[in-house]
């Protein structure tokens, strides 16, 4: 019927119950099959990833039916089929849309005027919507904060004066850099950086102003700095002048586990004097090597640290950009430092 995934970083637990519904007449506004789920704890403030499940005739005649919603004269919205082609599968998967009203029917027929919570609407990434022909069945999948009736519709928003070409962010070390590039911008606001810990509760931590170039390609970046070990997740927001604004697709990052943190010299460039500060959690033996921009090897030593603070003095005397690595005997950190004479 449902598939409900409360791992890490979601947040269900115990009992939960799911309810489906198949309408014998295609209703107007939502596909005839719906859901209604509700955990035992925290009905309204539990996370999880649901899957839903419909079948290919339902999505058809969801789309047959008689009040159809045009985005223009020539353009009927719809819901993707099994024999969509490439370009109607992704824009019919990009109109899906789940509607989510709070609370539970009132009168157990699961029709969407039985629900008197609030509402919202879930726009599901594009590559969770799956067709599965082994299954013979569509599987729709999105994280929700709450539990509640789930319909699904077809629509679509307003677009935006903006293209985004890419959206990518990778993890250095103990930091994540974001870049994203875009294209076509024009009465463009700006953009927000948004974080999360679970995928579902975003804060803004970074806003860009919009270049509003309108016929080159236009690229932005944000590091967001000593990022603690786990799972991030990210999203861009993009707002227009009106205020209208649209989200791309979460990205989520891992920052492994580390015993130790090694920061960044400073006296950098430097006249062959610098200094770094490593912070360990044990007294520890280091190798530390220098190498210049070739990769040879200018000087090693083994230096012990002892736990917590530490602030090490670095004599190099090769000119230009040298490379020195930390080796804790389990990890290296790179750090860059250019000597000048």
């Amino acid at each position: 019927i449902v598939s409900v995934n409360g791992t890490t970083p979601y947040t269900i637990s115990g009992e939960t119950t799911a309810k489906v519904w198949i309408e014998g007449v295609q209703p107007a506004n939502y596909v005839k099959r719906h859901y209604e789920i509700a955990p035992v704890l925290s009905e309204a403030t539990t996370s999880g990833k649901i899957t839903l499940y419909f079948t290919d005739q339902e999505f058809v005649d969801y789309n047959n039916r008689t009040t159809t919603v045009r985005k223009n004269a020539d353009v009927v919205i719809k819901l993707p089929v099994s024999t969509d082609n490439s370009t109607d599968m992704a824009t019919n998967k990009a109109s899906l849309k789940i509607i989510k009203i709070g609370g539970v029917s009132s009168n157990g027929t699961g029709l969407l005027n039985t629900y008197t919570g609030s509402t919202t609407t879930i726009d599901p990434i594009d590559s969770d919507i799956i067709w599965n022909a082994t299954a013979n069945r569509w599987e729709v999948s999105f994280v929700t904060v709450g539990f509640s009736g789930f319909f699904v519709e077809a629509s679509v928003a307003n677009p935006l004066p903006v293209n985004l070409v890419s959206f990518t962010a990778k993890p250095i070390d103990n930091d994540i850099i974001l870049n994203w590039e875009t294209s076509a911008e024009i009465n463009l606001s700006h953009f927000e950086i948004e974080h999360s810990l679970n995928s579902v509760s975003f804060v803004n931590i970074h806003s860009s102003l919009a270049k509003n170039i309108h016929e080159n390609l236009i690229k932005y970046q944000f590091l967001d700095e000593n990022v603690p070990a786990g799972i991030h997740y990210y999203r861009l927001k993009m707002v227009d002048l009106n205020g209208d604004f649209k989200y791309s697709k979460i990205l989520a990052v891992n920052i492994s586990e580390s015993d130790d943190f090694v920061g960044q010299f400073y006296e950098n460039p430097s006249f062959g004097n610098s200094k770094i500060n490593i912070e360990t959690t044990a007294n520890k033996n280091w190798t530390i090597q220098i190498v210049d921009i070739s990769g040879k090897l200018i000087k090693s030593e083994n230096v012990t640290f002892e736990k917590g603070l530490n602030v090490y003095q670095l004599l190099i005397e090769n000119q230009g950009v040298n490379f020195v690595i930390f080796n804790n005997g389990k990890t290296n950190y790179v750090r860059k430092v250019i000597v000048i004479k």
